[in-house]
C-alpha cells in the first residue's frame, strides 16, 4: 500500500517556518511602505508595478498563506519575491532622485528602532534578535560562517549572497541593501550600547 503521508514538521521546524514568514511579511511591508513614497514623489503607478514585475504575497497569517505538504518550496518562493520587492522598489525611488538614500536610511533605522527590545545584554543575544528579523535566505541555506565570538563580538563572512541577484535585477547595486541594512540593525539595536558593523560586505561584526 502506498503511503500519502506527509510528514509533520517538528515544533522546532515550525517555529522556524514562522519566524521565516514574519521576515518575509516585515520585508515585504518595508517595500509597499517605500513605493508608497515613491509614488507620492512621481513614480507612476508603482505599487501595481511591484505586483507585476515582482509578485505578490497573498495577505494572511502563516497557516493561510503557506501550504503545510510543501512549506520549503512556499517560502523559498516567497523569500525572493519579498528580497525582489524591496530591491525594486527602493531602485525605483532612487530614480526619481539618489539624494533619497537619506530618506531611506532614516526610514530603515527608525523601521528597526520601532522593532528594538528594551536592551539587549550579550552579543549572542544580539545576533539572535537581528536572526529574527533580517531576510537572509531560507533557514536551509548556510550563508554565514562564524570567524570570530568573544563576549564582546561576533564577526561572520558571507558564504553566499542572497541578496545580490534581486538587486542586479532591479538595476541597482547590492552595497546600496548592505547599506540600508545597517541602518536597520543599528536600529534594532538603539536601546542597547552594542553596535552592528560592515567592512566592505565581506565581514560583518555584532559588538559593544
Amino acid at each position: 500500500m502506498t503511503n500519502n503521508s506527509v510528514n509533520t514538521p517538528t515544533k522546532n521546524d515550525l517555529t522556524l517556518y514562522r519566524q521565516q514568514f514574519n521576515k518575509i511579511i516585515l520585508l515585504s511591508y518595508m517595500a509597499l511602505d517605500i513605493a508608497a513614497f515613491a509614488e507620492s514623489k512621481g513614480s507612476n503607478n508603482l505599487i501595481e508595478r511591484l505586483d507585476l514585475t515582482c509578485g505578490a504575497i497573498p495577505a494572511g497569517d502563516f497557516e493561510d498563506v503557506i501550504d503545510p505538504s510543501a512549506p520549503d518550496q512556499f517560502l523559498e518562493l516567497y523569500t525572493h519575491v519579498a528580497e525582489f520587492r524591496f530591491a525594486f522598489s527602493v531602485t525605483e525611488l532612487l530614480r526619481i532622485n539618489t539624494g533619497f538614500i537619506d530618506a531611506l536610511n532614516h526610514y530603515c533605522y527608525d523601521k528597526g528602532k520601532s522593532l528594538a527590545q528594551a536592551k539587549l545584554t550579550s552579543v549572542n543575544e544580539a545576533f539572535d534578535y537581528m536572526n529574527a528579523f533580517v531576510l537572509d535566505g531560507i533557514p536551509s541555506d548556510r550563508t554565514r560562517e562564524i570567524i570570530e565570538q568573544t563576549e564582546e563580538k561576533i564577526v561572520w563572512k558571507k558564504l553566499n549572497d542572497t541578496h545580490e541577484e534581486f538587486w542586479t535585477k532591479a538595476g541597482c547595486t547590492v552595497d546600496v541593501y548592505y547599506q540600508l541594512q545597517a541602518y536597520f540593525v543599528n536600529g534594532l539595536f538603539e536601546a542597547s550600547e552594542i553596535k552592528f558593523l560592515n567592512d566592505k560586505n565581506e565581514t560583518f561584526t555584532i559588538c559593544f
